[in-house]
Order: C-alpha cells, then sequence, then structure tokens
C-alpha cells in the first residue's frame, strides 16, 4: 500500500457518502473507526461555478522540499494536473530530490541549504522571477488543492487581485487504515493574511519588494507566514480570501509520519485540541473513511 493509493482514493469524487462525527464524540486516547467504505465528502467545492483555465495567465507554484519523497512527488504530481506555468521545487538532499525534473519540463529544480528556512523560500521566489510569472502561489511539499482553485486563481489576478489567501482549509490524515478529513478555519490570526499553503502574490505586488519576499532582518526558521505577509501587507491594494470553499488540503500519514499537519503529530492533535476552546481556530467537521 502506498501513499498514491491511499489519496488517490480520497480524491475519487464518483461518489458523494460522508459521515459527520461530532468532535465530542473523540475520546481522549481513541478514535471513532467507521467500518463502512467512504469516499471523499462532497464539501462544497464541487457545486461552485467551473471558472474556464487562462491560458494567458502565467502561474507559478514555489515550494521548498525536505525528505517526505513519496508524499511530496504524489502533491506534485496532482499539482502538474492544472495548468501550471512552472514549479519551482527547491530542495536540499540529493538522494531525494534530483530526479524530479524527469517528471515534468515545467519542474525547476535548485538546491540550497535546509536552513535557514526564510533563505531557502526566499531562493523559490527569486528563481521564479526569472520566468516573469504574473503571479506566483506557495505551496507547502505535502499540500494539494482542489481542482477549481488555479482557474478561478488566473481569474482574479486577471483582474488585478494583488494577494489571494485562504482562512479555510482541510486537513487529511491517513491513520490505521482510516482517511480523517477536519475542516479548520482560522478565528484570529491568520485571518487576514491567511494560511501559508495556497497563498497567491501578483508579479507586481512582488515587484514592490523586489522580489523578496521571504528576507527578514535575522534569517528564521519559524513565523515566516506572518512576518512574510508583514513584508508585503502595505503594498497590497486589493484581496480576495476563500474564493473556494476549503481549497487547500493538507495530507499526511501518520502511520510512518512523512507528511505533517498544523503543529503536532496528527493524532495528538485530534486529542489534544479538538477537546479544548481554541483560540485561534476552530474544527467545523470531522470525516472518517474506511479504507480498505
Amino acid at each position: 500500500m502506498n501513499i498514491s493509493d491511499e489519496y488517490n482514493f480520497l480524491f475519487n469524487k464518483n461518489l458523494n457518502v460522508s459521515i459527520n462525527i461530532n468532535t465530542n464524540d473523540i475520546p481522549n486516547n481513541n478514535l471513532p473507526i467507521c467500518n463502512t467504505k467512504y469516499t471523499l465528502i462532497d464539501s462544497g467545492e464541487l457545486k461552485e461555478p467551473i471558472y474556464p483555465n487562462d491560458d494567458n495567465v502565467k502561474l507559478i507554484i514555489c515550494t521548498c522540499c525536505y525528505k517526505r519523497l513519496e508524499l511530496t512527488k504524489y502533491c506534485i504530481t496532482q499539482w502538474l494536473k492544472s495548468n501550471i506555468y512552472k514549479i519551482i521545487i527547491v530542495y536540499s538532499l540529493d538522494e531525494d530530490f534530483k530526479n524530479l525534473e524527469n517528471i515534468d519540463p515545467r519542474i525547476i529544480l535548485i538546491k540550497y541549504n535546509n536552513l535557514p528556512l526564510s533563505n531557502k523560500w526566499n531562493t523559490s521566489i527569486i528563481t521564479a522571477k526569472k520566468y516573469n510569472p504574473d503571479a506566483i502561489m506557495i505551496m507547502g511539499s505535502d499540500d494539494v488543492f482542489i481542482d477549481n482553485y488555479i482557474n478561478k486563481v488566473k481569474y482574479f489576478i486577471n483582474r488585478g487581485v494583488e494577494y489571494i489567501s485562504n482562512n479555510k482549509w482541510i486537513n487529511c490524515c491517513y491513520y490505521n487504515n482510516n482517511i480523517i478529513i477536519t475542516h479548520v478555519k482560522y478565528l484570529r490570526r491568520g485571518v487576514d493574511d491567511g494560511i501559508g499553503s495556497g497563498r497567491v502574490y501578483s508579479n507586481n505586488l512582488l515587484k514592490k519588494i523586489n522580489h523578496n519576499l521571504y528576507l527578514f532582518q535575522t534569517p528564521i526558521n519559524k513565523k515566516l507566514d506572518n512576518l512574510s505577509y508583514r513584508n508585503i501587507n502595505k503594498f497590497i491594494k486589493i484581496k480576495r480570501y476563500n474564493i473556494c470553499e476549503y481549497p487547500i488540503i493538507l495530507l499526511k500519514n501518520s502511520n510512518d509520519n512523512t507528511g505533517i499537519t498544523i503543529k503536532d503529530d496528527f493524532i495528538d492533535y485530534l486529542n489534544k485540541y479538538y477537546r479544548s476552546n481554541l483560540n485561534n481556530f476552530t474544527i467545523d467537521n470531522i470525516f472518517i473513511y474506511n479504507y480498505n
């Protein structure tokens, strides 16, 4: 069983059967298990108007990779299904990522030290600048987006929007033959700037900071989302948020830790945070699908 099989199962949209698990039903040390086979819930994105692809908008994805090769390759394969102009991948380990460019000619590989992370991420933006894109999108190496997101991004970029982000997203975890999906949204921090993954910056906006989105007084390894937003916030004239319903999906395979979620191991995250009074974000729904 590999990651591609697990998540291809998840993204099969032929069926829309779901089960909703109330957060209060989650015990401290266990997960509710459903013995019936389920596929992806219709979470709203399939009901939205379909936006036609705009080939005239050159959108580049920027990402940074470190380990998690199987999951990263799966995500990149999903991105390539959309009309993306280029994908800039900054990697640090030769043995992991040296052959990724063979997947598709749109992939551009750049090797850079893993730390400090701010320098690594800024390298991806500076590299994207060389290809004169209309906009760049930030994606985590273990994240994917729903089908309609790219076309909608292009639609708004083509109409002068300079910054697009989301404060609602989906966490997805594969754990003990169950796929666990949670719908999450920010309540306070992140409502304005949104989560890091899926952010879109127009080229016009990036020019105002010489494309140094992740350049700070001191190189850093954390809080990149918040501080990079501060770098461009005062220059933004037109913003858009949540142009699709839960457009970004964060993936994790908890069985062998090949991915990450918000902060902690996904199961610890379930037990620790779902039962508490959250100050920063809230969980809208939990869905569990048995995978056999």
